[in-house]
C-alpha cells in the first residue's frame, strides 16, 4: 500500500505520464503541418517528467537520528 503522504505524487506522476503519452501519440497526429515533431517531443518530455515524479514518490525517507 502506498503511504497516504505520497499518494499525490503517484497520482500526479501517473497522470502526467499518461497525458504525455496521449500528447505524443494523438496530439502529433492531429497537429497542423509544421508542428508534429514539436508536439511529439513535448509529449515525450511530459511522459518522462511524469516518470520522474513517480520516482520521487518511491524514495525512502530516513530519520536523521
Amino acid at each position: 500500500m502506498i503511504p497516504r503522504s505520497r499518494r499525490g505524487t503517484w497520482v500526479g506522476g501517473t497522470a502526467l505520464a499518461f497525458g504525455g503519452v496521449l500528447v505524443a501519440r494523438l496530439g502529433a497526429d492531429l497537429a497542423p503541418a509544421p508542428w508534429p515533431p514539436w508536439v511529439r517531443t513535448a509529449g515525450i518530455l511530459l511522459a518522462f517528467a511524469g516518470l520522474f515524479v513517480i520516482t520521487l514518490g518511491t524514495r525512502t525517507r530516513r530519520d536523521p537520528s
